[in-house]
C-alpha cells in the first residue's frame, strides 16, 4: 500500500511540474519616474505561450490583466496622470506566458506540484528610452477550496491582481522587485 501511495505521488508530482522561463532584469542606475507627469500602458497578449487552460482563455484573461495593471499602476505612481497619448513613462508589458499547471496535483500534493504559471515581462520607458526591464513570474501553488477555487483556469485569473501588483511596484522601485 506504502508503495501504491508513493508511486502515485511522484506520478502527479512529475505531471503537475512546469518550470519557469529564466529570470531577467535590467535597470539604468539612473532610474527615476519621480519628474513623471503623466503614464501609459500596453499589454501584448499575442505571442503568449498558453498549456493548461481552455481556449480562448487568454484572450479574456487579457483584458482582465491589462484592467489590473492600469489600477495597480495608478496606485503605485499617485500624482501621475494617466494618458495615452504622449506620455512622460510608458510601461509596455508582454504576457509570455500562461500555463494552468495541475489541479490535481495542486490539491493531492502540494508542496508546489502543479502549480499555475503567469509570466509577464516588463519595459519602463521614459521620452523614447528603455530605463528598466525585468520578467516577473507569478505562481499559485495551492488550491483556495472555500472559495472553490482549483481549476487551471480558476489559479490563473486569482494570479491577476497579484501579477498586476508586482508590475507596479517594480515600476515604482524595481530595486525592491
Amino acid at each position: 500500500m506504502k508503495t501504491i501511495i508513493l508511486i502515485t505521488i511522484t506520478c502527479l508530482t512529475m505531471a503537475g511540474c512546469a518550470s519557469t522561463l529564466p529570470q531577467k532584469s535590467v535597470v539604468q542606475g539612473n532610474y527615476s519616474v519621480t519628474d513623471a507627469k503623466t503614464f501609459s500602458t500596453a499589454l501584448s497578449c499575442d505571442a503568449t505561450k498558453v498549456d493548461g487552460v481552455k481556449d480562448g482563455f487568454v484572450k479574456d484573461y487579457c483584458q482582465i490583466l491589462a484592467g489590473n495593471i492600469k489600477i495597480a499602476l495608478q496606485k503605485e505612481l499617485r500624482g501621475i496622470e494617466y494618458n495615452e497619448t504622449n506620455p512622460d513613462l510608458a510601461i509596455q508589458v508582454n504576457l509570455e506566458e500562461v500555463n494552468g499547471g495541475s489541479a490535481a496535483a495542486r490539491l493531492w500534493v502540494g508542496m508546489g506540484a502543479g502549480r499555475s504559471i503567469t509570466t509577464v515581462y516588463v519595459k519602463v520607458i521614459k521620452k523614447g528610452v528603455t530605463i528598466a526591464e525585468k520578467r516577473l513570474t507569478e505562481t499559485t501553488t495551492t488550491p483556495n477550496l472555500i472559495t472553490n477555487n482549483y481549476a487551471n483556469d480558476d489559479a490563473i485569473l486569482q494570479d491577476a491582481p497579484l501579477v498586476a501588483r508586482k508590475v507596479g511596484e517594480f515600476v515604482k522601485n524595481p530595486a525592491r522587485e
